[in-house]
């Protein structure tokens, strides 16, 4: 999937394996969703962070906790074309440390 660029996998079942092997294959991706989507933790958000550099837009909303200001901070670091980020209902696990 070199030419992927938008990805919605809102409320499924992936885990860090899956996304890290789309993060990989991946590089052009754009847009990601992974709104509840309670199995995808920093780990994998961090290999999208590392190998998605063109990444614009990002949803991990109501991921129950399991992304936390590391990936966040990873985010901001490796994909500076990011204009959309949600964090929403992240039970607190996102805070201003890796906003701000």
């Amino acid at each position: 999937c070199p030419q992927l660029t938008f990805l919605e996998l809102k409320h499924q079942r992936i885990r860090d394996v899956g996304l890290s092997a789309v993060a990989q294959c991946c590089p052009r991706l754009r847009h990601l969703s992974v709104r509840g989507v309670p199995f995808v933790t920093d780990l994998s958000i961090s290999s999208i962070a590392e190998k998605c550099p063109l990444l614009t837009h990002l949803d991990v909303a109501e991921t129950d906790g399991a992304v936390t200001d590391v990936a966040v901070s990873a985010i901001a670091t490796g994909c500076p074309e990011l204009r959309h980020l949600d964090v929403g209902r992240t039970r607190g696990a996102v805070t201003d440390v890796s906003i701000c």
